[in-house]
């Protein structure tokens, strides 16, 4: 498989993905303007095992625009 050349990241269930660098639950961080909240497609994310950090490489000044004009995700529950 390819657990020993990427990294799994989910809010499944860790399922026959239970080795390698495997990090879970990141929603509720996103949905609660946590700094996942502000990656979009194309940004490139940093995992560095041995320090265990999870960078994305913007500049200080995308990250703080991007925190300022966020805004939670309307509720897809009734």
């Amino acid at each position: 498989g390819l657990g020993a050349d990427v990294a799994l990241i989910t809010d499944g269930r860790f399922s026959g993905g239970s080795h390698g660098f495997v990090v879970g639950h990141i929603t509720p961080e996103a949905s609660e303007g946590g700094p996942l909240a502000i990656v979009e497609d194309g940004d490139e994310i940093v995992i560095d095992a041995e320090t265990a950090r999870i960078d994305v490489t913007l500049s200080a000044d995308e990250i703080a625009a991007r925190m300022a004009r966020w805004q939670p995700p309307a509720p897809r529950y009734t």
